[in-house]
């Protein structure tokens, strides 16, 4: 496949650091014959981050599209992007997430890959960027990193929206939208991938299109990590459980319990480094989180709605649209 337009995509809710994604963005080195657009979708209930957008295009002279996809559900922004991408003619799509910043090579180097290896969809690895408050067991365990996930075979086992590119026009991806149902607990990025590779898309490593975030010290923390791989078990619960009947759920959730007394018992030999100890840990909260999913228990909301509302309540409508 031979991408002659692309889209780069953002979505964002009320992060200042949005301005030195863009920037980062702004600044890519495209390949001759490659045509792109930068499409910033804001979910807050008000258009927030339309200023910051309009100014960052009027100080760069690049044009920018801005889509306010409100609702607070981070699914409605991410599809919004993808119409739009869509609605251009783009032949592929780049994530990239508003608290992350790439070199100016980033770009080309997940365009090399999906084009070389003729991939659906290619992922690069997540570099945090740490404060130096921040506890160094966090640190020197470098928790708040992203490296895809590879199978025996060479493939990534899940995908992610925060470092990635994906062949709009394979049928795999073709269509496709992020599930509404997992916009406010999150993982509908996970959700997303899983699907299309059901259908039998390719994802593929591209190592080298490295990404770092900036961990702010609301995150640099154990329960925020804790919360995270909660999230993210209870994310796999819900899609290996999706299909099974009540007695299989019953026997995957008794799986993950095991899994979980398992990371209990090798926490403990090695409680004396917390790095290692918590690592074990996290790893257990994961299965645990499966473990109450597949049970059932309500899932964590981390984009919550304004006024009580639910996902059946989310406008059908396109989002607002302008360009800068």
């Amino acid at each position: 496949m031979k991408v002659r337009r692309a889209v780069l995509g953002v979505c964002t809710f009320r992060r200042a650091s949005l301005e030195r994604t863009l920037v980062s963005l702004i600044a890519q080195v495209t390949p001759v014959g490659v045509e792109t657009t930068i499409v910033v979708a804001d979910n807050d209930g008000t258009p927030s981050a339309r200023p910051l957008v309009e100014r960052v295009a009027q100080q760069t002279g690049v044009p920018i599209t801005y889509l306010h996809c409100p609702a607070r559900n981070i699914s409605i922004a991410r599809n919004g992007v993808l119409a739009e991408a869509e609605a251009l003619g783009a032949d592929a799509l780049a994530f990239l997430d508003d608290d992350e910043w790439v070199g100016p090579d980033w770009f080309s180097t997940l365009l090399a890959t999906l084009e070389h290896t003729g991939a659906d969809a290619v992922f690069g690895p997540i570099s945090g960027i740490h404060s130096d408050e921040a506890p160094g067991w966090i640190r020197a365990g470098r928790f708040h990193d992203m490296q895809p996930e590879i199978d025996l075979a060479g493939r990534v086992r899940t995908g992610h929206t925060g470092n990635a590119m994906v062949a709009l026009k394979t049928p795999a991806f073709t269509g496709r939208r992020f599930d509404l149902r997992f916009g406010q607990s999150g993982g509908e990025d996970t959700e997303f991938f899983a699907a299309a590779k059901a259908a039998g898309a390719v994802l593929l490593a591209a190592p080298l299109a490295l990404a770092w975030e900036h961990v702010p010290a609301d995150r640099a923390n154990a329960g925020w990590l804790f919360r995270r791989r909660f999230r993210m078990g209870q994310t796999h619960g819900l899609l290996i459980g999706r299909d099974a009947s009540p007695v299989r759920r019953a026997g995957l959730a008794a799986v993950a319990a095991a899994k979980a007394s398992a990371c209990l018992a090798m926490a403990v030999p090695i409680a004396y480094s917390r790095e290692r100890r918590n690592r074990a840990l996290l790893r257990g909260c994961l299965h645990v989180g499966a473990a109450s999913s597949l049970l059932g228990l309500r899932s964590l909301t981390l984009y919550g709605y304004e006024s009580g509302a639910t996902g059946a309540d989310v406008p059908a409508t396109p989002p607002d649209r302008s360009s800068s």
